[in-house]
């Protein structure tokens, strides 16, 4: 089932599985333009690894050795990623029915519950995510959780992001900047090394805007980024076109983000007949540090008993000033 939401001159629509956000879109005098790739029909997120659009949990990012230790007892995991755990394996939120609790014109309501040891994770867990867009074109994701269980969470949205749209090629020449002042390293896998280790001096630092196809590193980004620690909500990252004239700034009360430049994209089949390549899309994925659940150093992300985890996302997408 696909949900519609509007306000002003922007419209986006939810997909019911995956909780997907399937479009985000913009009308500048009836030129409309769509910034977010989605899939041909909702079922082709079963049979895809990308997760376009999807919320991912209860765990979002790399699991290393797709295990986890939490009270004395070991967690095992599916391993989907070479021997370790991507976006939490095969029951994902990204692949299961979100069952709609609340709809308005401009706000949408959906929920599903993982059972204790659904996809190895401890539980039981409920889960409610909350879409809201704003006339002047802020697409607020509000999560919260509650389990009568200790167990890992962190929620993100996999939306893919291409600001002259989502059919228009690469994103190499979009412009971007991230107010972090330190990123995790990986190694093998992409897992992290464990380090967390300042921006400064290397071609992470991204607190002065620059165009992604000449600052990122070899291979694209695909790194966490570790932000200044908050409870409010706060701009965290800017990402602007030239070419389109439309910015996307991204705000957040989570202590890290993902950047990725979709540099495993590669034959996807999208929405409209259009084929998703390498790089055709960036994905700003707010969430607590990748695999978390093994660093206690990372911090954050446990969910305790008769606590509530409740975050917010904030996408805000508008006409930059001056813009051709």
């Amino acid at each position: 089932m696909r949900y519609t939401i509007s306000a002003g001159n922007y419209k986006a629509e939810i997909d019911s599985l995956g909780a997907a956000l399937h479009s985000f879109t913009i009308d500048r005098g009836g030129d409309v333009t769509d910034i977010v790739l989605g899939y041909r029909k909702e079922a082709d997120i079963l049979s895809s690894t990308a997760y376009l659009g999807a919320v991912v949990g209860p765990v979002a990012n790399r699991i290393a050795g797709a295990a986890f230790s939490l009270g004395g007892k070991q967690y095992k995991l599916d391993t989907n990623d070479g021997p370790n755990c991507l976006h939490s394996g095969a029951e994902s939120f990204a692949f299961r029915e979100w069952e709609l609790v609340g709809s308005e014109p401009e706000r949408v309501c959906l929920e599903i519950n993982n059972e204790d040891g659904q996809g190895g994770f401890p539980g039981p867990l409920n889960v409610r995510v909350c879409y809201n867009l704003s006339a002047d074109g802020v697409l607020l994701i509000m999560y919260t959780a509650i389990s009568d269980k200790e167990c890992p969470i962190s929620l993100t949205n996999h939306a893919y992001f291409n600001l002259n749209g989502h059919a228009s090629g690469s994103i190499l020449n979009h412009k971007a900047s991230i107010n972090a002042y330190a990123y995790i390293p990986v190694g093998e896998g992409l897992i992290p090394t464990g380090e967390i280790r300042s921006v400064d001096g290397t071609p992470f630092d991204l607190r002065k805007p620059g165009i992604i196809g000449d600052i990122m590193p070899e291979g694209g980004f695909d790194h966490a980024f570790v932000l200044n620690s908050s409870d409010e909500v706060l701009p965290i990252a800017l990402i602007s076109s030239e070419e389109s004239g439309l910015s996307l700034e991204v705000a957040t009360d989570l202590p890290a983000i993902q950047f990725y430049t979709g540099n495993f994209l590669e034959g996807e089949k999208g929405k409209g007949g259009v084929t998703y390549h390498k790089h055709g899309a960036f994905c700003l994925e707010t969430e607590y540090i990748p695999d978390f659940v093994n660093q206690p150093g990372f911090g954050g992300g446990f969910l305790k008993p008769g606590e509530e985890y409740r975050t917010v996302t904030a996408y805000h997408l508008f006409e930059t000033e001056n813009a051709k």
